[in-house]
């Protein structure tokens, strides 16, 4: 058998709790690490959840501030209920203006500016008749519409009476509207 000294067998025992030691602490570390990782992920979802609460209750607050702006912008268009009273608007102008109006067309066509949503665009074609100041007067209070419209395709042309020379003023015109 063999007989180490008291300070070879102290130190082989230091030596064997130091390795053990380090032995645990790596096996400690290790566990720390897979643990961090499964702690560092639900606390990481966790500051995505309230960013994104925070970026909701801002959209929200700013849709709130703006209601008064989205109405306004809603009375710029023309609803599917509102047609005929936008038709008629055209017709008010019309009388108010002097000039007779003959509606040949409303359609209904997909929005150009705005695809794969159920925006449309409203057609209106419709022909006047009048003096020149009529058909002017007309057309400024057209464009002054409380809609956002386009006129599309105008064309303007005078007509002479042959014996007493009077004119008038024919116009063709394609009004387009936003349609929601």
């Amino acid at each position: 058998m063999i007989f180490f000294s008291k300070t070879k067998r102290i130190l082989i025992i230091v030596l064997s709790i130091t390795i053990l030691m380090l032995f645990f602490g790596i096996f400690f570390i290790f566990s720390i690490y897979k643990k961090r990782d499964s702690v560092a992920k639900p606390r990481e979802d966790f500051l995505i959840e309230i960013r994104k609460e925070r970026q909701l209750n801002l959209i929200k607050k700013i849709i709130k501030e703006t209601e008064k702006e989205q109405s306004n912008l809603n009375l710029c268009f023309v609803n599917s209920n509102e047609v005929v009273d936008f038709i008629k608007s055209i017709e008010l102008i019309s009388e108010f203006s002097g000039v007779s109006i003959d509606i040949k067309s409303v359609g209904v066509g997909d929005s150009e500016l705005i695809k794969n949503t159920n925006v449309e665009t409203l057609i209106v074609e419709l022909t006047t008749q009048g003096t020149w100041n009529g058909t002017f007067k007309f057309l400024s209070l057209v464009e002054n519409i409380p809609y956002d419209i386009t006129i599309d395709r105008m064309s303007i042309n005078k007509f002479t009476d042959g014996e007493n020379k009077k004119g008038f003023w024919r116009s063709n015109f394609t009004i387009k509207a936003i349609k929601i």
